[in-house]
């Protein structure tokens, strides 16, 4: 498939896999100079998506996959390449190459708030001391997941920092954040990510969002990759044992191995990262 014949996209998985997505729907636009259609089938997605230049967004319903009018170019999930496993390039350049695209110019990807959006962040953020972002959560996948005590641990060694919590009220809640989770929407939340020196979490569509908006990041891995899912502006914190990238093969399963290769990332560890990566105003 040429590049000139991707008029339409249909964009699943996770939120993170979405952001995955714009460094093709960037270089389709900068090839053809005409946006993009991506399908999406969550208002999240939708919202990821809101102002991006280089494409235009129709929300659907999972029912509209069965009719047979509604045809979609190029691979449905590029999951199904088994991409920790398969290859030792980054997660968007695999997605380009299942389309068939050779090559793209800049595989970060793309969050474009607006001047408002970002004086609303700024707004909040500038009233608090040291704010650094965390998120302790993988929603897809558990075994991605440091354990809450050590996120505690962390969060109690720092007391000179504020950290702001972000996600869903469904996550689990850190001891000692500032609740970010809830009376915020997702956009307000990356605004407020937009205007912090540092965030701080697991490999998720967070530590995505943070080199979207150019956010120093330090990432946990474990049963993923940072040679594929990570990126190199960010400290990536992976313990290369046997076993790992475990991610494709053992999905959402519970690890046999009671997650090994993030109980050998230690508080200490991460707390000295952090202090060596932010400067006290």
């Amino acid at each position: 498939m040429s590049r000139s014949e991707i008029r339409h996209l249909y964009i699943g998985g996770g939120l993170g896999d979405c952001l995955l997505y714009t460094p093709l729907i960037r270089y389709l636009y900068m090839s053809n100079m005409n946006k993009v259609l991506v399908n999406v089938f969550s208002e999240e997605h939708k919202a990821i998506l809101k102002n991006n230049p280089y494409c235009s967004v129709k929300l659907l319903k999972y029912e509209n996959i069965k009719n047979k009018n509604l045809k979609f170019s190029g691979p449905y999930f590029y999951g199904s390449y088994f991409p920790s496993l398969s290859f030792k390039i980054k997660a968007s350049i695999i997605i380009a190459k299942s389309f068939k695209v050779a090559t793209i110019d800049n595989d970060l990807p793309d969050i474009f708030l607006t001047k408002k959006e970002l004086i609303y962040g700024k707004e909040l953020v500038s009233k608090i001391n040291n704010p650094i972002v965390i998120n302790p959560t993988g929603v897809c996948n558990k075994n991605k997941e440091w354990f809450l005590d050590r996120w505690n641990e962390v969060v109690c060694k720092l007391k000179e920092y504020t950290f702001i919590q972000v996600g869903i009220e469904s996550e689990p809640l850190i001891e000692g954040v500032m609740d970010f989770r809830v009376g915020f929407s997702l956009r307000e939340q990356l605004a407020i990510l937009a205007n912090t020196k540092l965030y701080v979490g697991v490999d998720s569509f967070w530590a995505h969002a943070a080199t979207a908006l150019n956010v120093k990041g330090i990432v946990l891995f474990g049963p993923s990759t940072p040679v594929v899912w990570g990126y190199d502006n960010n400290i990536n914190v992976y313990k290369a044992i046997s076993c790992s990238p475990c991610i494709d093969w053992v999905l959402d399963f519970e690890c046999p191995y009671s997650k090994k290769c993030m109980r050998l990332i230690s508080e200490d560890e991460i707390v000295n990262i952090i202090k060596s990566n932010y400067i006290l105003s």
